[in-house]
């Protein structure tokens, strides 16, 4: 049996990035210090035709992501964040003829990584190394993920450190309480909280009318970002943070159509966090993304923050002429 050795932070890293009910693909990195060479990381390749049962791969991205690579930097394998441990070493070959093939599989005690050998497709040993690349080594990934998006979008990325959300308990069930309340529609908002350096603290969410709310899909009008503004005033602490919208019984990620308009979003406010919340999984899920759709750390606090502003928010926005009728203040208290 072959030995894959592989950074346990990036190893911590796959097994949180497994979305619900879809599969997902990306390109393992590492150094070609050894053979087979060690797994450092990896980057995420941009959304194709995926579903629950296929992922369609492109031997382009290889070509691609080599280019941007630091020097010793190569594709080591292939990463399919998967619903079962599903048998891709075939399609895995159009873009590797050989590395590590790890698929990420979902657990009732965590999610699972599995590997096999490319060239082979026999099952492989994944050996989880406590720093086995260092902090230069993994600053090495990430520059190389943002140089490989920005060569496949075509415009560049904004330089953000390692961000943070953090909510209140309070909040977090108040808003898993609102979105059971739509088990068969999507439903999209405003995040507002505060930021302070690279955290963005989560206080409420304002839900206007929506223009469509399907099982799949959800859409506001841009306008009402301007409504929200009006309403807290100048002098508020609370601003919007963000965007937030309900998967209902669909797992937590961002589709082809999110990824599109919260690029859009982030456009105007580069520092914008997504929250995804799909209230029906086990426990409820959550997913937090920076402007770059990457996933970031997602803390939920027992202390609630104060809600005087959302509870203000809420009457503004409920004022004949203000913002007209139909809107929702979700926080961690009540806003009567």
């Amino acid at each position: 049996m072959i030995d894959y050795f592989i950074d346990a932070a990036a190893a911590t890293c796959m097994r949180r990035q497994c979305v619900g009910g879809r599969m997902w693909a990306g390109l393992l990195v590492g150094r070609a210090s050894a053979s087979p060479a060690p797994i450092h990381g990896h980057v995420l390749l941009p959304p194709m035709g995926q579903s629950g049962e296929h992922v369609r791969l492109d031997p382009r991205h290889v070509g691609l992501l080599a280019n941007v690579l630091p020097d010793g930097g190569v594709p080591v394998g292939l990463l399919v964040l998967a619903p079962a441990a599903v048998d891709v070493c075939a399609a895995g070959r159009t873009l590797l003829t050989n590395g590590a093939l790890v698929c990420v599989v979902p657990a009732a005690d965590g999610n699972v990584l599995h590997c096999r050998d490319l060239a082979t497709g026999q099952e492989a040993s994944l050996i989880e190394v406590e720093d086995l690349c260092g902090l230069t080594e993994r600053s090495d990934v990430e520059a190389a993920a943002d140089a490989f998006w920005q060569q496949l979008v075509g415009e560049p990325l904004p330089a953000t450190p390692s961000w943070r959300c953090v909510l209140g308990a309070p909040l977090a069930q108040s808003l898993e309480a609102f979105a059971r309340a739509a088990p068969r529609a999507e439903v999209g908002g405003i995040l507002l909280g505060t930021r302070h350096g690279p955290t963005t603290h989560a206080l409420a969410a304002a839900f206007p009318p929506q223009a469509h709310s399907g099982w799949n899909r959800c859409e506001f009008e841009t306008a009402t970002l301007a409504a929200v503004c009006d309403a807290l005033g100048t002098n508020a602490a609370l601003r919007p943070v963000g965007w937030i919208h309900t998967h209902p019984h669909l797992g937590v990620f961002l589709s082809d159509t999110d990824v599109t308009t919260f690029r859009q979003w982030s456009a105007l406010d580069p520092r914008a966090v997504a929250l995804v919340l799909d209230p029906f999984a086990a426990g409820s899920e959550w997913l937090a993304c920076n402007s770059r759709c990457r996933r970031v750390v997602l803390e939920v606090r027992e202390r609630a923050p104060d809600s005087g502003e959302a509870a203000h928010l809420a009457r503004a926005l409920a004022r004949p002429g203000r913002a007209g009728s139909g809107w929702q203040v979700v926080c961690g208290a009540d806003t009567d």
